[in-house]
This record gives structure tokens, sequence and C-alpha cells, in this order.
């Protein structure tokens, strides 16, 4: 039973390291290193609607003049940031359906990486009077457009309380990126201009990459938003950091499992080495038998080891079928990784027997030292 309960933690160990591991490296759609994430509090800031596009502008062109800052945007929703907006659109005579919306300003899709596959990106010319443009990603051409050409496409959002009717026209496409969560997968994603949103939020969120060190890169762009403004409150982060910090439960889980795992190593060891070592103490009179009748110190330590290998087997057949049932219920905590997966099964497998080979080996070969007469005398 115990070699059972060590083997279920370590491939435990096992299943939520190589699920951490996925989603340290999955890929967002977009580089997260080096992706500065800048809060502007405007309240108190005086800053009224009418002027709120011009501060906007002004600042983005300040930020990117910065030594080392190779690119600038405002962006209403924060990229893998766990919030979203959602709009129900129609297309052509079909039932509407929902996809997600940002707003961002142009150069968005240059400072996040997320490559421009056809069509351009939004300029200054796409202001609040003139029609409606996005840019969708490849989802959303794949589910709204059936995988067609979108560039010139039109289709228009649902009427809500809080946003009327419109047509927007499509002018270009990017590539697929996470958009609330890393978690998720790639979903259908419309990016509008924000010069052309009414709606005046209080809270203002920018993004700057940049060549420089992060601490020169803060105290610049803090310096260049409080000569615009001192009334300002800025707050800093950076999405890499903001990402590992919303893993906190993968975190958590692959190193509690991993501590245990550990664990499970080494009393394994532990335990085997003192069953093995116990074995070869009460069969002295037995080994020195065999090796007067010529047996030689390798065929000791193939006996010795058959028996350790024999106690292994065992607990990895029991283990392996209690834990083939149990881990159903690990499989929602795991990312891109079945419960039942082979090469954790097989990594655990693997590290124990070396646990348990290690251990049965040293009393085996203490054994084929054994002087013959020595262990002829033994009780």
């Amino acid at each position: 039973e115990f070699r059972r309960v060590l083997f279920r933690s370590m491939i435990g160990a096992a299943l939520f390291g190589r699920s951490l591991d996925n989603l340290l490296n999955v890929n967002a759609g977009f580089r997260q290193e080096g992706l500065l994430l800048v809060t502007m509090d405007l309240n108190g800031a005086n800053i009224t609607a009418p002027r709120l596009q011009d501060f906007r502008s002004a600042t983005l062109d300040r930020i990117r003049e910065l030594p080392g800052v190779v690119g600038a945007a405002d962006t209403f929703v924060i990229p893998v940031g766990g919030n979203y907006w959602r709009l129900a659109l129609r297309v052509g005579g079909n039932e509407p359906r929902k996809s997600v919306f940002n707003w961002v300003s142009p150069g968005f899709f240059q400072t996040l990486e997320i490559p421009m596959l056809s069509g351009r990106d939004f300029s200054a010319q796409d202001s609040a009077p003139s029609p409606k443009v996005v840019v969708v990603n490849q989802a959303f051409a794949k589910e709204f457009f059936a995988g067609a050409d979108p560039i010139g496409r039109t289709f228009q959002s649902v009427a809500e309380p809080d946003n009327p009717e419109t047509t927007y026209r499509v002018v270009g496409l990017v590539k697929n990126a996470k958009y609330r969560d890393i978690r998720e997968e790639f979903q259908p994603v419309v990016y509008a201009p924000e010069s052309q949103h009414a709606a005046f939020y209080t809270y203002h969120t920018m993004l700057v990459r940049s060549r420089a060190p992060i601490a020169s890169l803060i105290a610049a762009v803090k310096e260049t938003i409080g000569r615009a403004n001192p009334e300002i409150a800025v707050d800093f982060d950076m999405i890499r950091n903001m990402v590992l910090r919303n893993m906190v439960r993968e975190r958590l889980m692959a190193t509690l499992s991993g501590l245990f795992g550990l664990l499970a190593a080494v009393l394994a060891t532990v335990g085997l080495y003192g069953v093995v070592a116990y074995m070869v103490v009460r069969r002295t009179r037995e080994i020195g038998i065999r090796m007067a009748l010529g047996a030689e110190p390798p065929g000791i330590v193939r006996m010795v080891l058959r028996e350790a290998i024999t106690l292994l087997g065992v607990g990895l057949a029991a283990g392996a079928v209690l834990a083939w049932f149990l881990v159903d219920y690990a499989g929602k905590l795991l990312y891109a990784l079945p419960p039942r997966d082979p090469a954790s099964f097989g990594a655990a497998a693997l590290v124990l027997a070396l646990a348990v080979l290690a251990a049965g080996y040293i009393p085996a070969r203490r054994a084929s030292r054994l002087h013959p007469m020595s262990a002829l005398r033994q009780e």
C-alpha cells in the first residue's frame, strides 16, 4: 500500500510539472517579454471627454520618442488580463453571434508583435466622424466569414442599451492572439480604433515595448506623463509578471506535487534499502553457501536486485492501476495535458525505478563482498 501511494504521488508531480511547463511556454500570439503595462488614473486630472483623444495621441507620441522604445499603443482591454468586452454581431442575414472586442490605437499590433497578415493597421484618418473600421483575427474570419478573405467585408453590431447598431468594415487581418486568459483557446477577436469609441473612462491603459532597462523605462514614462499632467496617478506592471501571477494555482500545485514526489522518491529509496538490507542479513548463510559452491559476486548482486525489482514491480503495477482511475479528479487542473498522459506515467515509473535500484544495489554489493567462511559462521 505504501509503494502504491508513493507511485501515485510521483505521477501527480509529473502531471502538474508538465502542465505548468505547457502553460509557461504556451503560444500567446504575442511576445510577453519586454512589454510594460502603464495604467493611468485620470480622476482629478481635469481631462474632459473632448480633450481625451488629443491627450492620448500626444502622450503616445512623447513616449514613442523615449530612448529604447520600439513601440507604444493604447488598449482598452489588457491582453490576457482577465477582462473582456463582448458584442453580438450579425453578418448579412445570419443569426447574431457574439465576439469579443478591443479598442486600440495605431501601433498596437506592432507593439505586441502580432503579425499583420493582410490589409492595414489603423491610422489618424480613422477618426470619430469617419466610417467605422476594424481589424479582425484569423479565428474571426474563420467563424464569421467561413475562412474567406475578410478585407472589405462588413458586419453589424446588434443594438444594445449602451451600444447602438453600428456597421463595421474590415480593413485588416492579423494572426490569432490570446485575449482574456492565457489558458483559453484562440477565439474570434475584433479590434477597433479607440478614436472611434465615444465612451469616456477615468482609467486609461497603455502598452510600451522597449529595449531599455525596465527601471529606467518606468522612470522615463512616469516623468513624461507627469510633464503632460502632474495630477495623473500612474501604475506600472510587466505583462509577463502579470501572466505569472495569474498562474498561482498551477505553480502551487506543481510545487506541492513536486515536493511530495521528491519525498516519495526519498521514502522509496530509504524504505527499500532497509527491506533489502534486512533480507540480505537474513540470507547471509544462504549467500555464503552459494559463494562457497562457486557463485560469483555479479551473480549475487543480480539475485538480490531481482528481489528488489519484484517488490518494485508489484508497487508500480498496483500504483499505476489506482492512479489510472484516480487522475480524472486532477484533469480540470491540467493544461494541454490529458490526465492519463503516458509520458508522465512513464517518467514517474522511471524515477521510482532508478531510486529503488540505487537503494537495492548498496546492500546487494555488500552481500557480494561477503567472505564465504564468515557468512557460513553467521547464525
